[in-house]
């Protein structure tokens, strides 16, 4: 990321008057541009409007007319440009996955399976192991089954395909207190020490935490399939923290198969305490240690609530404020800022293939009612469009900011083991800085914006066109321009990688993320649920197959290519590291040996792993001239916010 950056401030930068770039092409600032210039930009620009077009029509409007994407036909040099040539055989492939057309590990996985006529009570998720045997790499969180930890599964909504999700508990949901949630009903899955055993010394301590998708009651979803909206309450513990007690009724006989009787030592923690699946004061509040008395009550929640939390980070996270978000400020981009305008160039290496990869994702997969997303998603299209309008509503253009996203909005600045924001905040702040300095070498006042009518047209076309929530409609300081600026950068690159890089280490297991759950809810009383039944009500086997197909798809690099070992950590680029699992060591230095402990730790960087350090903090990155730019100062500041 750090290194094409450069590559476009060494291409831009000292053009305040003039530089020349690739070809013959003059980057210059409209106000410093000859009048012979200024006139073939004009004529260039109308040209570009009548090319680069807003879709206004269709599904568009489901949005409220909110971040429009590019108008069929797409201008021809979108699909003439970088790795194009890769887009119409991913574009082929999902429209054989969207028809159930197997081929090569998948097709073997589904003649493997496609005979399933249920799930056995002595080996209730066999039958979904069995999709490995034929080809496929086996996931990560199948190895030692830690997908049914609970400090696993919290630590998937830190670092995991789901990072961006949890928020600071300030009071306790209005609907579960109503529901009886109180200090009696966590007791046993709180520390037994001043300040940690109850919910208000929590709170007061900054240590509790939620999942909300109270605001998803009644979306638009598959007949027959369930549909919840789940609060999720979460303690987070520091390495240095005391630890709750053990979990007798994890044991082998249950469905965390021995995991959990004893939290880890020396870790951070960050484990789920409470679920309720409706807000509303006659719906249950559930606990783990329901699973005493009403044994599988405690796993069906989750995994309904893992539904919910799915469909947010893929039609949301993933699809409008990644792909969508990125389409439409590309749009504004063309329209607004001549070939010849430095930002424009400053822009353009970030954006390749953008709209032509929007368009085969749309007309392959996830705008169409019948497309794989759709049908594996509970919501199917419709009501990921209705998540996306509704997430709208609380959604800005500065929640780009990591600074403020982590700081002011989620408040999660104190979380321990949170490694995935601290690689975005690092990443974020080398970008800001980049742009920043972009800004003030180019603008050398107030008065040098104002004058940039390009740069003016394109914050308009930012606020009026695109309708970014949050936008300023006219650029006036060195800091705004900065965060237009860094906005699609860090979006293209680094947020894409968190919300996508890892699709097959944790979606790539239908149990530990299942897109759909077919298990009627228990929200308005408690009871049990056998293994087999749980299992019974995970995606049948053409969807099983065809989830993990999807993800697998994700990657250019064949299957072939990727280490085989199960037990090894994942990074970013979907491949398995090949340290070997005997030498795996916790933070603290130990060897590991609770099995899900080797993911509960940072892990190689998310995003920039060949430029970045180990460590959870980046302490610099190297551009192509060897320099140093050091981000830890930056990061350390923005922690401490």
């Amino acid at each position: 990321t750090v290194s094409v950056l450069y590559w476009a401030y060494g291409t831009t930068m000292g053009c305040a008057g003039s530089k020349e770039a690739k070809g013959s092409t003059t980057l210059t600032l409209p106000q410093q541009d000859t009048e012979e210039g200024r006139k073939a930009r004009a004529e260039e620009l109308e040209k570009k409007r009548t090319e680069y077009v807003f879709e206004t029509e269709g599904l568009v409007q489901q949005l409220g007319g909110v971040l429009p994407w590019a108008k069929d036909p797409l201008p021809h040099n979108e699909g003439n440009i970088g790795n194009a040539d890769a887009l119409p055989r991913l574009a082929a492939i999902g429209a054989k996955l969207n028809a159930f057309e197997f081929e090569g590990n998948a097709k073997a996985a589904f003649e493997a399976v496609k005979n399933w006529v249920g799930h056995s009570e002595e080996a209730p998720f066999e039958l979904f192991d069995s999709i490995y045997a034929a080809g496929f790499e086996l996931p990560y969180v199948i190895t030692d089954r830690k997908w049914r930890s609970d400090y696993f599964w919290g630590y998937q909504r830190l670092n995991g395909m789901m990072p961006v999700l949890v928020e600071l508990c300030e009071e306790l949901p209005a609907s579960m207190v109503a529901a009886g949630l109180n200090d009696e009903l966590v007791a046993g899955l709180l520390p037994e020490a001043e300040g940690f055993d109850t919910l208000a010394g929590l709170i007061a301590k900054r240590k509790l935490y939620k999942v909300d998708h109270s605001d998803l009651v009644g979306v638009e979803h598959h007949d027959g399939r369930p549909w919840t909206a789940p609060v999720t309450l979460f303690v987070n513990l520091g390495a240095a923290d005391p630890r709750p007690p053990a979990r007798p009724w994890a044991g082998t006989d249950s469905f965390f198969v021995g995991h959990d009787v004893d939290a880890p030592e020396n870790l951070p923690l960050f484990y789920p305490i409470a679920i309720q699946l409706m807000p509303e004061a006659a719906a249950v509040v559930v606990t783990p240690k329901d699973e005493q008395e009403h044994p599988g009550m405690w796993a069906v929640s989750r995994l309904h609530a893992g539904v919910i939390d799915a469909s947010v980070q893929i039609f949301f996270e993933h699809i409008l404020t990644t792909h969508i978000m990125n389409e439409s400020y590309w749009v504004a981009t063309c329209r607004s800022l001549s070939d010849r305008h430095p930002l424009h160039a400053v822009i353009k290496p970030h954006m390749e293939v953008t709209l032509l990869m929007g368009k085969n994702f749309r007309d392959t997969t996830y705008a169409k009612t019948d497309g794989s997303l759709p049908h594996l998603h509970a919501c199917g299209r419709d009501g990921g469009f209705e998540i996306m309008r509704r997430r709208l509503q609380t959604w800005s253009f500065q929640q780009f900011d990591m600074r403020h996203f982590f700081g002011e909005f989620r408040k999660t600045m104190d979380i321990e083991g949170y490694t995935a924001r601290d690689d975005m905040l690092a990443h974020y702040n080398a970008i800001h800085n980049y742009t920043l300095s972009i800004a003030k070498g180019l603008y050398e006042d107030e008065a040098a914006l104002a004058a940039d009518t390009e740069l003016q047209a394109f914050a308009k076309a930012l606020h009026d066109d695109c309708k970014f929530p949050g936008v300023v409609d006219a650029i006036t300081t060195h800091e705004q321009l900065a965060a237009v600026l860094a906005a699609p950068i860090f979006v293209g690159g680094v947020k894409h990688s968190v919300v996508d890089n890892l699709a097959y280490t944790y979606y790539g297991y239908a149990p530990n993320v299942p897109l759909s759950f077919y298990v009627e809810p228990p929200v308005s009383e408690k009871k049990s649920f056998t293994l087999k039944e749980i299992s019974d009500g995970l995606p049948p086997s053409k969807d099983a197959v065809l989830q993990v197909a999807l993800v697998e798809a994700n990657f250019f690099t064949p299957s072939s290519s990727r280490a085989s070992s199960p037990t090894t950590p994942p990074t970013t680029s979907g491949r398995a590291r090949t340290t070997r699992s005997s030498r795996r060591r916790t933070p603290s230095g130990r060897r590991s040996s609770t099995p899900w402990r080797s993911a509960c730790r940072p892990a190689t960087s998310r995003v920039c792993s060949s430029s970045t350090s180990r460590s959870s903090t980046p302490t610099a990155c190297r551009t192509p001239s060897g320099t140093n730019v050091s981000t830890t100062p930056v990061a350390k500041e923005a922690r401490g916010a």
